[in-house]
């Protein structure tokens, strides 16, 4: 089955900032600006604090489920996987919530992130000195909706490719430690 991405969520724009904020420790909001995203199709860390100027509204406040689309630039989806507390996503975003039963917000983040979902996106984009990508267009965006237990059979191939990739990043981690204790020892701190 298909539909458009507007018909299975609910989409809003992330927080417009009028002038430059600085982290503040003490700061109530946490704010996911660009920056904080990197290629990790994962977001579960909760980013800086900042006193905002004015209160953000309800539909800015991110929950456990919602994706990010960045829509400055390079598009970058970004699953929010985990609770994250007065945490508020900058206007560089939309925040698509799923509002069906029948899509999975995994699955979803999963299914934009993929290449021929991507170019649909970049084709899309408009401008000429930074590339945009509008709401409307997004809303219009078609989108496959398979079964839930295909959905959740995609979701178990997408965690557990997760999990090799930490895998990997934590042995790669572990022999640069013995790798750097080897060199310390063999060259007794020697410095070139």
């Amino acid at each position: 089955m298909k539909s458009v991405l507007a018909k299975i969520s609910e989409m809003s724009s992330g927080y417009l900032f009028l002038k430059k904020v600085t982290p503040d420790v003490h700061g109530k909001y946490a704010v996911v600006f660009i920056s904080d995203i990197s290629d990790s199709p994962v977001l579960r860390d909760r980013p800086s604090t900042y006193e905002l100027p004015t209160e953000p509204q309800p539909i800015h406040f991110l929950k456990k489920g919602d994706i990010l689309i960045q829509v400055r630039g390079k598009v970058r989806i970004t699953y929010i996987d985990a609770d994250l507390p007065d945490t508020i996503a900058s206007s560089n975003f939309l925040i698509v919530r799923v509002a069906e039963e029948k899509i999975l917000g995994r699955y979803l983040a999963w299914f934009l992130a993929q290449k021929p979902a991507q170019q649909y996106l970049e084709r899309n984009q408009q401008g000429q000195t930074i590339s945009m990508l509008s709401k409307k267009i997004l809303s219009e965006m078609p989108v496959p909706v398979p079964s839930l237990e295909r959905q959740q059979q995609i979701i178990r191939l997408i965690e557990a490719e997760e999990h090799c990739f930490d895998l990997i990043h934590k042995i790669q981690k572990k022999y640069e430690r013995v790798f750097d204790a080897i060199a310390m020892k063999e060259f007794g701190g020697f410095i070139i």
